[in-house]
């Protein structure tokens, strides 16, 4: 349905715009006596659902982002932590300090590429 409405705007009698409005509505009901109701609603009762679930999605972003951050730092002090510790191992093996250490043990049961390299040096100190 749509609904037209013109008005001329006149200055000293003389005609200057003419003020055009078309409103066209999707939902409206045509009542028994034949008028035509229509439903104005304020945006604000439209969209209100709409900006609580945003709320709640940039809520959820952000607490699954702290959530992964903080996975992600606990990973990386996890392996930081065995590549300083062998660092160290190779750097006294370097220097010729085959004395026991037993600080990287706890890596020999390890089955990564740090759990290797730290074999492979004890198995050096060893020989």
């Amino acid at each position: 349905m749509r609904i037209s409405y013109t008005k001329p705007i006149y200055k000293d009698n003389k005609l200057v715009a003419v003020l055009a409005v078309d409103l066209f509505f999707s939902d409206y009901v045509k009542m028994i006596n034949g008028n035509i109701m229509v439903i104005d609603v304020k945006n604000s009762d439209i969209f209100s659902r709409i900006n609580n679930l945003q709320k709640v999605i940039i809520g959820l972003a952000l607490f699954l982002t702290i959530i992964f951050s903080l996975i992600g730092w606990w990973i990386s002090k996890k392996i930081s932590r065995a590549i300083i510790l062998t660092t160290r191992l190779v750097t006294r093996t370097a220097d010729f300090d085959l004395s026991g250490d037993d600080s990287c043990d706890h890596l020999l049961k390890s089955k990564d590429e740090v759990g290797q390299l730290v074999n492979a040096f004890i198995l050096i100190r060893q020989n």
